[in-house]
């Protein structure tokens, strides 16, 4: 549904009250100009006891969670006043590690805006003032900077936001400012020394991050304990469950990826109808950076590919154009591992630089609008039209390249030795730029020729003062492709898969 209006901000008066399951708005809605009609949902749990104009009842969800309104003041206005509450109506289906979509109840609250626990338009928020009313010893988390006048909590940003996000618990904080930017670790219990692990790490890859991409987008970032084991990015901060940010290697696995989505995912937002990009982008910048940064980057593509092969070869495999997100080992293989394997491709045939450099223009571009993953390979391999079309098909199609060396023969010649190869790859044919290394005799590195491979066989010649020793085809696992089963090691994935 639409409102008339450009922009949104909310002035939100809010009482929870964890024990009843209920809470209580106040909101007040200021539109960019003035506009004739408001058109929102709410959740079908909540009654609106008052507004600033005539309230007419539209439709019901066919779930039955969420109701269409409209208002419609006498003039046009720039304001809505509403006031509602009750106790809101969640589905029953269970997230990661059981959480339910929301809940308000003695042991905590958690609201998001696809349950519409307040007013919702079909546009992003433009700007929030949010002031909280908690049980005492209870603490809120939201979007937005945080201040504190007594019992009363506030939250206030001027940054556009897809969702807003209410969360409150008898939470333990601990805080500390890293250049401008507020760090906090919310716990259920009070323990310092898990605490300091986390803020001991967190500045270093905002800075890292800022430093590749652009300035940090929001005024915190937080990491907060949640009862269910869960591992999700929010606009400024991190849910991640209380035996999950307990594990040794979180604060440097997990945690650069969740930090690094306040970029892309919640500072540049997905076009989920035309594929979702960020979660692979992410994992590669994070994930793979971590190990990339410690000589191990070879190994983690290695296991993304086994990965992929396993869960998501044949009958499994989806194009990433039809990515939305992980619910299963095969969706999770391509959205987050075939998906890495691309963008690993771009940056190789473009560079570092061109490579950054598209990074830094795409967060430029989209900041805070949203992006389907076509426009995004477009604008990172902007540089070479060839390459961002050769990308572009890859999106659209299942499958991914199955190469196999053919013929390796060594031949001497008058200048020294003529290596020719012979590789082919089984149908369908993907078009890739293939790595050969070839070892040389009296030599410690391998010297290292891409090809182009776009047909179903290629034939190359190359040739050397020294003997050749030894030829491997993508060594580095640095293209998209089904493993040959000699690269897969025993492993119950693969009787999994």
């Amino acid at each position: 549904l639409l409102t008339m209006a450009e922009s949104l901000t909310h002035a939100m008066e809010v009482e929870l009250r964890p024990d009843s399951g209920v809470i209580v708005v106040e909101d007040t809605i200021e539109s960019a100009k003035p506009v004739s009609r408001f058109e929102f949902v709410l959740n079908a749990g909540l009654k609106i006891a008052s507004s600033s104009a005539p309230i007419k009842r539209l439709t019901e969800s066919s779930d039955g969670l969420r109701i269409a309104y409209r208002a419609n003041p006498d003039t046009p206005t720039t304001q809505l006043r509403l006031r509602y509450q009750g106790t809101p109506r969640f589905g029953n289906r269970r997230q990661m590690g059981g959480m339910p979509e929301g809940e308000i109840s003695g042991k905590g609250v958690y609201l998001d805006s696809n349950s519409a626990w307040h007013a919702r338009f079909n546009q992003p928020i433009s700007g929030l003032d949010l002031r909280v009313s908690l049980p005492n010893g209870w603490q809120s988390i939201s979007i937005g900077k945080r201040s504190a006048d007594g019992d009363m909590q506030r939250w206030q940003t001027s940054q556009p936001h897809d969702s807003l996000y209410l969360l409150a618990a008898p939470y333990k904080r601990y805080a500390q400012q890293h250049a401008g930017t507020d760090l906090s670790v919310w716990l259920l219990d009070d323990d310092p020394a898990l605490a300091e692990r986390y803020l001991g790490v967190m500045g270093d890859y905002i800075d890292h991050y800022a430093a590749l991409i652009g300035p940090y987008p929001f005024a915190k970032f937080a990491v907060v304990e949640n009862r269910w084991q869960t591992g999700y990015g929010m606009p400024s901060f991190t849910l991640l469950g209380s035996r999950v940010m307990r594990l040794p290697f979180i604060p440097f696995t997990s945690l650069p990826h969740e930090i690094l989505h306040n970029w892309w995912g919640n500072g540049v937002w997905i076009d989920y109808a035309k594929g979702n990009w960020s979660e692979g982008l992410t994992a590669y910048l994070a994930d793979h950076w971590m190990k990339e940064r410690r000589g191990s980057g070879d190994q983690y593509r290695l296991k993304a590919l086994q990965r992929y092969t396993n869960f998501a070869a044949d009958d499994a495999d989806t194009p990433l154009i039809d990515f939305v997100s992980r619910h299963n080992d095969a969706s999770q293989s391509v959205g987050y591992s075939k998906s890495l394997m691309l963008f690993h491709m771009l940056r190789r045939e473009l560079g570092d630089e061109a490579f950054i450099e598209g990074l830094r223009t795409l967060w430029q571009t989209y900041r805070f609008k949203t992006v389907g993953f076509s426009d995004v390979v477009d604008l990172l391999a902007s540089r070479d039209p060839d390459l961002a079309s050769r990308a572009s098909r890859w999106l659209q199609r299942e499958g991914a390249a199955r190469l196999t060396l053919d013929a390796a023969t060594v031949t001497a010649d008058p200048d020294g030795y003529r290596l020719d190869v012979t590789l082919s790859q089984a149908a369908p044919v993907f078009d890739v730029e293939v790595p050969i290394s070839v070892m040389l005799e009296g030599e410690t590195e391998a010297r290292i020729q891409r090809i182009r491979l776009s047909d179903e066989r290629h034939s190359v010649s190359m040739a050397f003062a020294e003997k050749p020793q030894r030829v491997d085809i993508d060594p580095a696992f640095d293209i998209l492709r089904l493993l040959d089963p000699s690269e897969q090691p025993p492993a119950l994935n693969r009787l999994l898969g």
